[in-house]
């Protein structure tokens, strides 16, 4: 029970870092979130689908952000049947978790720098 639940927060956590990113590099709310949307509902679907076809594109498409949160969430499943749409099986769950830190890290720094560069004199 508290692996999934630290499974949760890493996952919850990582969209909205990577959300505030965007909305710093944006600085617009519209922007922001149509930009978030067509990135997690397109972007790399997308790619997955191209992946399926050019085996070099399937490198990028194992490391991005909806594949690690969809495998962290796929490593927690302990029972047979058919899968969830999202969740993957991609990666293991050590590989999703030290990503997904990544990720988290990632966007909050990329965040903090460009604020301060920005927008702080």
């Amino acid at each position: 029970m508290l692996k999934a639940l630290a499974s949760g927060v890493l996952i919850l956590g990582m969209w909205p870092a990577a959300g505030v990113l965007v909305g710093a590099l944006a600085r617009g709310p519209a922007l922001s979130v149509g930009l978030g949307l067509v990135w997690v509902l397109v972007v790399e679907n997308l790619l997955r689908g191209v992946a399926a076809v050019l085996d070099p594109v399937s490198v990028v498409t194992d490391v991005l952000p909806g594949t690690a949160a969809g495998s962290l969430a796929g490593s927690l499943r302990d029972f047979g049947g058919d899968t969830t749409p999202g969740v993957l099986n991609i990666l293991d769950g050590g590989t999703s978790v030290l990503l997904l830190a990544g990720y988290v890290a990632a966007f909050a720094l990329g965040t903090v720098w460009l604020v301060r560069r920005r927008d702080v004199n």
